[in-house]
């Protein structure tokens, strides 16, 4: 596997009405990522995994409407419970384009 690109950067911000352990189960516990992950509105996440620890890899499956599936992979890197979560990011059959995402919870007032 190659290093992950770092010559593009994408910031997205967003807010939610809720606690960040809220936000922080929905990226690492597999039940409820498959409640949310995924590009196709009619398909379904028909697995996901996560070791959830520096190191440790994640992948999940979906399929979408019309039965074709597709499946991410990668590996946390930096892990702080309900603060921020580092991690690779490939497609399988495309390993060697390696992305890398950082994800950053603070409170807000509301949410």
């Amino acid at each position: 596997m190659t290093q992950a690109n770092s010559d593009k950067t994408v910031t997205l911000n967003t807010f939610f009405p809720t606690s960040r352990t809220t936000i922080w189960n929905f990226w690492t516990v597999p039940a409820l990522l498959k409640k949310w992950f995924g590009s196709d509105p009619e398909g379904t996440v028909i697995s996901a995994y996560s070791d959830l620890r520096e190191g440790g890899n994640f992948s999940v499956t979906l399929q979408n409407a019309n039965g074709t599936e597709h499946t991410c992979a990668g590996t946390y890197l930096v892990v702080v419970p309900c603060e921020r979560l580092e991690f690779t990011w490939f497609w399988k059959g495309r390993e060697a384009h390696v992305e890398f995402i950082s994800v950053a919870l603070s409170d807000v007032s509301n949410g």
